[in-house]
């Protein structure tokens, strides 16, 4: 995922992640899943597959597979502010057993990644050298996906199933059958009177 100034890269079955460095073994198809923390950008290995854009709130896909071993230029292809130009990375082709290693390496040095260090992480900066983590707490991608690492805020998924249902003001207004009663000039007198006595029953709750 893109951060300002800096890539995220998550591995879902070694449960480690890293900052501006990622590996895949020679010859093994891989599968980007591709998001952002804030601003639109584009994920780009010129030796490994095509442009594809990140955007916050969406997930786009890149399937790759890497023919050889060695060190390739990763970067942003797509202008996002003031760190724009240092927001390079390194994609290193391994064999099956060095991408081992690699893993092994980053779980040892490593330190874990949760909500609390993602978010210290997201602020913006510049030329971030790499960084490794050890775990990865479950659920953080579909949190940054949803756009709710922060502790009590509403997720974009349930935000959506909410709103699909006709939002909060359709949840709270028990009893009416909405949008029909509403918009419907007969039932005018009985909605109106509904409403007037929900509103008492709040305020006297307040009270």
């Amino acid at each position: 995922m893109s951060l300002d100034w800096k890539w995220l890269f998550f591995y879902p079955e070694q449960g480690i992640a890293t900052v501006n460095e990622v590996a895949a073994p020679v010859d093994r198809p891989i599968l980007f899943k591709l998001t952002s923390s804030n601003t639109m950008n584009a994920f780009y290995v010129p030796d490994l597959a095509g442009m594809i854009y990140t955007m916050p709130g969406m997930q786009t896909e890149l399937n790759a597979v890497i023919n050889k071993e060695g060190d390739y230029k990763g970067m942003s292809s797509h202008y996002s502010g003031a760190g724009f130009a240092g927001m390079t990375f390194k994609f290193k082709g391994l064999s099956d057993a060095d991408f081992g290693k690699w893993v092994d390496q980053a779980k040892a040095e490593g330190k874990p990644l949760d909500g609390p260090a993602y978010l210290n992480l997201a602020q913006p900066s510049e030329r971030n050298p790499v960084e490794r983590f050890s775990t990865v707490a479950d659920g953080l991608y579909n949190k940054v996906l949803n756009r709710c690492v922060e502790e009590g805020k509403m997720c974009m998924h349930h935000m959506m199933a909410i709103d699909e249902m006709g939002g909060e003001a359709y949840m709270k207004a028990a009893g009416l059958n909405l949008p029909q009663d509403v918009c419907t000039v007969q039932n005018a007198d009985s909605v109106v009177a509904l409403l007037d006595a929900q509103r008492a029953q709040a305020a006297a709750v307040v009270q």
